[in-house]
């Protein structure tokens, strides 16, 4: 590794050294104080004491701007604390007093290098190399190729690097980088290896490191972090890094996250350097700047568990869940034994499906919990959330992520009704009869006593065509629910659908005695009427709806339909009748259907048509009205579009039952 003042140690820096001696003997105009600053300079910057020195040799430049070491140490002081504006100023300075010091040459490619102006960069440290080595150009030279993204040319130049140190773990780690990145895997990990057995210290190091040690405990705070700053150059990364980490070990989290900082921006390539600030950052709770320097590390490494796994408990302390869960997912892929990563992904998972509950997102919630069923299947708070999500989705009719949730309910749905009853109604809605049956069976088995379970297994069985199964079921249910008016209802509508016309009156009729606000009773015994042509029944029938309810659409409809048939009616009131149904209920076909024949009577065969057209345009898939339709536009000579119309009367059906099953849904409802 080569330190800021430690690269000036070479034979430059000897050469440095004898223009001091030269300077302080023979030019008799520098003045004494000059000299005595620039000596007092020197000797702090050979203890590492930085800020003290740059006071030192900002005095001795005032006093003389002519002396060059001065100007040139000045800025090793700026660099070395990382005031970079700064030390490039007072580099460039050197150059104009020495224009031929490769030293300042050096420092500047890396100060282009730390401010991202990699093309300048490149451009100096390539002149520095072709005159030989002063330092670690190579090592650099390859880092600004690399984060150019010309990898072959970071590859070669790195390669050279190595030749020329083979000992440098910096190299070695950003060559199995480049390698990885050009698609050589192979050498990329061997690379790898052969740097992780370099981060282990020299002895020279490990002394160093030893040295801070043994002062951090038996030094005053500020002695000791003197005393490391001399013993781990202010100025090499690496050591920068060791000095941040020991001084967290020993509770000095603050005074830690400085040389940790420096080392970052000396070498932004270091993965241990900006994981260490990470780590810092974490245990200060500065959660926003631990997450930037974890990213950076995860990016450099990504398939280290523990930047990745610090990073996912970075985010979590900063409330950003869902970068949480990624970040704890890749972690746990890396580590699936690792208990901590498992518990603190737990939490996480359960506090963005909670998230997504609240913000309506069922299905993504279905997935978090599908997630947390996975890494602990045998959590008794999963059985609780599992519940929860399908109580609110089947709220919100989302009844495919309801079946999703109970499904994962193990431990409590098998006694708990409202959860067999919730699962066998969204089997039922998702299109699974048999399923359906079988659960609200279990929920009617569970809770005897609960009538909305009776109604939601008779829904589903007139609704798979199975009338009179729900027949049989509510009479049963009217001995348990003999003072229900919903059960006696849902069995008036049950024998209409199983065509016991007689018998549905009758159940109809009870249902009204036990709730003479039911309108629905009125809405089926007038459909059943209509059905059977029995006329003055409908008329009366259509009376008492309107009576007791004026908004229901039907009671203008079934008065119409009644008033019809009586041969003396007036074609104008059936009409008002109509347009009033129709205005009530837009979405219902069968009042505009009926409006449209009447118009078509009276011969006013466009209005018919435009009636027509509402009803395609609103339910596509009435077929009466492309019937109609087909016959108006032939007698209108419209041959292309009465031709479509005959094609989509032929290929729609109604589906029996469904008139039926809704008026269930909607009692049940009630």
């Amino acid at each position: 590794m080569y330190s800021l003042y430690k690269a000036a140690s070479a034979a430059g820096r000897v050469v440095a050294i004898a223009i001091v001696v030269v300077t302080l003997r023979g030019n008799s105009s520098q003045t004494e104080d000059a000299k005595a600053r620039l000596g007092d300079g020197l000797e702090d910057l050979r203890q590492a004491r930085f800020e003290v020195a740059e006071q030192a040799f900002r005095d001795a430049v005032r006093l003389d701007p002519t002396l060059m070491i001065a100007q040139y140490d000045l800025a090793i002081c700026y660099f070395a604390q990382g005031h970079f504006d700064d030390a490039e100023e007072a580099f460039r300075q050197t150059l104009r007093l020495a224009p031929t010091n490769r030293f300042a040459d050096y420092y500047l490619a890396r100060i282009d290098l730390i401010q991202n102006r990699l093309a300048q960069a490149i451009s100096s440290l390539e002149a520095l190399v072709r005159g030989g080595p002063v330092a670690d150009e190579l090592y650099y030279l390859g880092s600004a190729y690399f984060r150019q993204g010309n990898f072959a040319v970071a590859i070669q130049q790195l390669e050279r690097a190595v030749r020329s140190n083979p000992n440098d773990s910096r190299v070695h780690y950003l060559l199995a980088r480049a390698y990885r990145r050009a698609g050589r895997d192979a050498d990329g990990k061997q690379e790898l290896r052969r740097s992780d057995e370099l981060r282990a210290y020299s002895q020279k190091d490990a002394q160093q490191i030893a040295t801070c040690e043994s002062a951090l405990q038996s030094l005053p705070k500020e002695a000791a972090i003197n005393e490391c700053k001399r013993a781990l150059d202010g100025s090499d990364p690496v050591k920068l890094s060791s000095l941040g980490m020991l001084l967290a070990q020993k509770g000095e989290l603050e005074t830690a996250v400085d040389p940790l900082v420096r080392a970052t921006r000396l070498d932004s390539e270091d993965y241990e350097s900006h994981f260490n600030l990470g780590l810092v950052y974490v245990h200060l709770k500065r959660y926003a700047d631990a997450k930037q320097s974890l990213g950076v590390a995860v990016s450099l490494q990504p398939e280290s568990f523990e930047a990745v796994a610090l990073l996912g408990s970075a985010l979590f302390g900063l409330g950003d869940d869902l970068a949480a869960v990624d970040q704890l997912r890749h972690a746990h892929q890396l580590q699936p034994d690792n208990t901590k990563v498992i518990n603190l992904l737990l939490t996480e998972l359960q506090i963005v499906g909670q998230h997504a509950v609240y913000q309506g997102d069922f299905h993504r919630a279905a997935g978090y919990l599908e997630n947390t069923s996975e890494l602990a299947p045998d959590s008794p708070q999963l059985d609780t959330a599992a519940v929860q999500l399908a109580t609110e989705s089947f709220a919100h009719l989302d009844y495919g992520t309801t079946v999703r949730a109970l499904r994962l309910a193990k431990g409590s749905i098998g006694h708990c009704a409202e959860c067999q009853s919730m699962l066998g109604y969204s089997h039922y809605k998702v299109g699974d009869g048999g399923a359906a049956v079988a659960e609200l069976q279990r929920a009617m088995d569970l809770d005897k006593k609960n009538q909305d379970y009776v109604l939601e297994l008779a829904e589903v069985l007139v609704a798979n065509n199975n009338p009179e199964a729900a027949r049989t079921l509510l009479e049963a249910a009217t001995q348990a629910f003999s003072q229900s008016a919903k059960v006696w209802f849902a069995l008036g509508v049950s024998c209409v659908a199983a065509d016991h016309p007689e018998d549905g009156e009758k159940a109809l009729q009870r249902s009204h005695e036990l709730d003479p606000q039911l309108d629905l009773v009125y809405v089926v015994l007038g459909q059943m009427y209509r059905n059977g042509g029995s006329w003055d029944k409908l008329y009366a029938t259509s009376e008492r709806l309107i009576q007791l309810s004026p908004a229901n659409y039907l009671g203008y409809f079934y008065k119409s339909l009644a008033l019809s048939r009586q041969s003396d009616a007036d074609q104008n009131d059936i009409q008002g009748l109509l347009e009033r149904s129709s205005a009530l209920d837009p979405d219902d076909p069968e009042p505009h259907y009926e409006l449209a024949k009447l118009l078509s009577r009276k011969g006013e065969k466009e209005a018919a048509v435009k009636e027509l057209q509402k009803i395609v345009g609103v339910n596509s898939h009435y077929a009466q009205a492309y019937y109609q339709l087909y016959r108006l536009y032939a007698e209108q000579g419209k041959n292309e579009e009465s031709a479509e119309a005959e094609q989509a009367f032929e290929r729609l059906r109604q589906e029996r039952g469904q008139a039926v099953r809704k008026l269930l849904v909607r009692v049940r409802e009630r």
